[in-house]
C-alpha cells in the first residue's frame, strides 16, 4: 500500500511539472485544439481584361505571389479566370514556382472553345518544395489565334506535411485515361487514404484535362460509397479539345477510423472520352473548432435561371461571425445547362454588396448538355462582425439551369505574424536572412544581439508583400555561443531567429618529440649589489656547545703534536 501511495504522489508531481513548464494537463487534453495542416494561405485577385496572343508561355499580369517557408512544404494552387477564344483554339495555363514550371502538377490544358466569356478553374499540387523564398507566377499561351483572360483569382495554400494527424492531403499525376465505361469506375492513380481521430467534414476538389464530344460524370466515392459527397456529378460536356474541369464536393459528419476517398467517372451520353492531368485534394475540418476557418454547404436539386437580373441561387447561403479582421475564399460549384450562344453569370454577394468578391464574372456559357463550372472568389479585408454570403445568378438569353452544387468559405487571417529565418543558422562566417509578413515596401534594420548590423544591399526594403532577403557576416566569429538576429521595419514589426556560431578551435595535439639540446647562452651582465639582508638571530645554544667542543679537541691535537716533535728533537 505504502508503494502505491508513493507512485501516486510521484505521478503528481510529475503531471503538476508538465503542466507548470509545458502548460498541459490532464483535465485538458481532449479540448486541444488538432494542428492544422494548412500553416498560411495567400490571395491574389485582379478585374481586368488581357489579350493572351502568343503561342509560347508568358506571364499573366498581376498573377504572381512571393512567400518565405521555414521547412520543406506542400503547395496548394487554384486559379480561376474568365476566359474567351476562339472555336477551335486551346488556351493552356500553368504555375511556374521560382522559375521552373515543371514543379506544379496538375491541368495543362485551360480552356476551349470558348467564343463567349466562360470561367474556368485549376488546380495544382507542389510536393517538397524546400525552405526559403518563393515566388509563384502564373503563365499562359494559346496554340493560335488569340484569346483573353479576365477577372481571375489566384489562391496559394501552403501545408505542413509533418503535422500528425494530418488535416488535408493531395495527390497529382500527369498521364491520360480513357474513360469508356457507362458505369461509375475509379479513375487510375486518383485516391487518398487516411486517419481521422474525431468527426470531421470535408472538403473534396478535383481538377482535370478533359477530352470527349458528348458527357462525362465524375464523382467521389467515399469509402466505397459513392452517395456520401454531396456536389456536382456532371463533370463535362462537349469538349472536343482538351479543356479543363474542376468539381468541389462536401462531405458532413464523417466519423472518426480509416477512410479512402477515390475519385470514379463514367461515360453518361456517348462512346468515350479521356481524363488527362489531374489532381485532387482533400480538406479536414472539425466541426466543432470554435471559432471556424470554413464553412460550407450542398444542395442537390435542380433550378431554372430565367431572369436577366441576378437573382437567389436556392440554397446557397452562409452566415458566419468573425472577431478579427479576415479575409475570405470563395468557391463555387454547379451543374450546369446553357443553349449555344447564350452566358450565365454567377457572383457572391457578401453582406448584401456584389462588389466586395472579387474573381470570375462570366460562368458559364455554350453547355447544351450538363456540364459544370467552378469560380473562385477573394474579399479581401472584410471587417469583425456578422457576415452573411449568397450566390447570385442570371443569365442574358433564354433560360439556363444550375444543378447540383457546393459553395464554401475559408476564413484567413489577415495579419500574419512576421517571421525571420537564417540560412544556415550556424557557422561562423556569413548568413543569409530572410524574412516575410512584415510592411510592404518598408526599410528593416537588422541587429546582432542588440546591435546594428550592416548588411548585403546596404538598404534593406521589403517588397509589395512584407518579404526581404538580404546578407550579413558574423560579426562575433571567434566567440562561440548562441546569438539572436533581430529584424525590425519601419512600423515596428520585428522578428527574430537565433544563430550559433561554432568552436573553431580543434582539439590539442599529442605532445611533440623533446628537441635537442641547446648551445648554451651568453653570461649576462653582472647585476647590482642587492641590499643589506636583514640582521641574523642568536645562534642554537646547541650549535655553540658543539662548535666549542670541536674546537677544544682541535686544540688538543696541536699541541700533543708539539710536544711530540720536541720529545724527538
Amino acid at each position: 500500500m505504502k508503494r502505491i501511495w508513493t507512485i501516486v504522489m510521484l505521478s503528481l508531481i510529475v503531471i503538476s511539472a508538465l503542466d507548470m513548464f509545458f502548460g498541459f494537463s490532464i483535465s485538458n487534453v481532449k479540448a486541444q485544439k488538432a494542428a492544422d495542416s494548412v500553416i498560411s494561405s495567400y490571395q491574389k485577385v485582379v478585374e481586368n481584361n488581357v489579350d493572351v496572343n502568343s503561342t509560347s508561355f508568358v506571364n499573366v499580369p498581376d498573377m504572381s505571389i512571393s512567400f518565405v517557408t521555414t521547412a520543406n512544404r506542400n503547395l496548394q494552387i487554384v486559379f480561376s479566370a474568365t476566359v474567351a477564344m476562339s472555336l477551335g483554339n486551346t488556351m493552356d495555363v500553368e504555375p511556374v514556382v521560382d522559375g521552373d514550371e515543371s514543379k506544379a502538377v496538375g491541368p495543362f490544358g485551360f480552356a476551349a472553345n470558348a467564343p463567349n466569356f466562360d470561367c474556368r478553374t485549376a488546380q495544382w499540387i507542389v510536393q517538397n518544395l524546400p525552405l526559403g523564398y518563393h515566388t509563384i507566377t502564373m503563365h499562359s499561351r494559346v496554340t493560335a489565334g488569340t484569346g483573353i483572360i479576365g477577372y481571375r483569382s489566384l489562391t496559394l495554400n501552403v501545408i505542413d506535411p509533418t503535422v500528425t494527424p494530418a488535416t488535408w492531403f493531395g495527390i497529382a499525376n500527369e498521364s491520360n485515361v480513357g474513360i469508356n465505361s457507362t458505369s461509375f469506375e475509379p479513375i487510375p492513380n486518383t485516391s487518398i487514404t487516411f486517419q481521422s481521430f474525431a468527426t470531421m467534414n470535408l472538403q473534396v476538389m478535383f481538377s482535370a484535362n478533359v477530352l470527349m464530344d458528348n458527357t462525362m460524370d465524375v464523382k467521389p466515392a467515399v469509402d466505397g460509397d459513392l452517395n456520401d459527397a454531396q456536389g456536382p456529378q456532371a463533370f463535362a460536356a462537349n469538349a472536343p479539345n482538351f479543356d479543363c474541369r474542376t468539381a468541389q464536393w462536401i462531405v458532413q459528419n464523417l466519423p472518426p477510423g480509416a477512410h479512402d476517398v477515390s475519385m470514379n467517372a463514367r461515360i453518361s451520353i456517348g462512346d468515350n472520352g479521356v481524363i488527362g492531368f489531374r489532381s485532387m485534394t482533400v480538406l479536414l475540418i472539425d466541426p466543432s473548432e470554435s471559432p471556424t476557418s470554413w464553412l460550407g454547404v450542398s444542395t442537390s436539386n435542380n433550378i431554372n435561371i430565367n431572369s436577366t437580373s441576378f437573382q437567389d441561387v436556392e440554397g446557397m447561403v452562409i452566415r458566419f461571425s468573425t472577431a478579427e479582421r479576415i479575409n475570405l475564399q470563395i468557391v463555387f460549384s454547379s451543374t450546369i445547362v446553357m443553349p449555344f450562344g447564350n452566358t450565365m453569370d454567377v457572383e457572391p454577394v457578401v453582406d448584401g454588396d456584389e462588389s466586395k468578391a472579387v474573381g470570375p464574372f462570366g460562368f458559364a456559357a455554350n453547355a447544351p448538355g450538363y456540364d459544370s463550372r467552378t469560380a473562385q472568389w477573394i474579399v479581401p479585408s472584410l471587417n469583425p462582425g456578422d457576415h452573411e454570403v449568397k450566390i447570385h445568378a442570371r443569365v442574358t438569353g433564354d433560360s439556363g439551369t444550375i444543378g447540383y452544387r457546393t459553395l464554401t468559405i475559408r476564413l484567413v487571417s489577415v495579419a500574419p505574424v512576421p517571421y525571420l529565418g537564417l540560412r544556415p543558422d550556424t557557422g561562423f562566417s556569413s548568413t543569409t536572412v530572410v524574412g516575410s509578413a512584415f510592411s510592404n515596401n518598408s526599410e528593416v534594420i537588422l541587429d546582432w544581439d542588440g546591435n546594428v548590423i550592416p548588411t548585403v544591399p546596404t538598404k534593406v526594403i521589403t517588397d509589395a508583400t512584407g518579404n526581404f532577403t538580404a546578407i550579413i557576416s558574423i560579426p562575433t566569429q571567434t566567440v562561440p555561443g548562441f546569438y539572436t538576429v533581430s529584424a525590425t521595419d519601419e512600423f515596428s514589426n520585428s522578428a527574430s531567429a537565433n544563430f550559433v556560431v561554432v568552436n573553431m578551435t580543434g582539439q590539442s595535439g599529442p605532445q611533440g618529440l623533446k628537441g635537442d639540446k641547446g648551445d648554451t647562452g651568453l653570461q649576462g651582465p653582472t647585476g647590482p649589489q642587492g641590499p643589506q639582508g636583514p640582521a641574523g638571530s642568536s645562534g642554537d645554544p646547541l650549535l655553540v656547545l658543539i662548535a666549542f667542543s670541536a674546537g677544544a679537541s682541535i686544540l688538543a691535537i696541536c699541541l700533543a703534536s708539539i710536544a711530540l716533535f720536541r720529545k724527538r728533537a
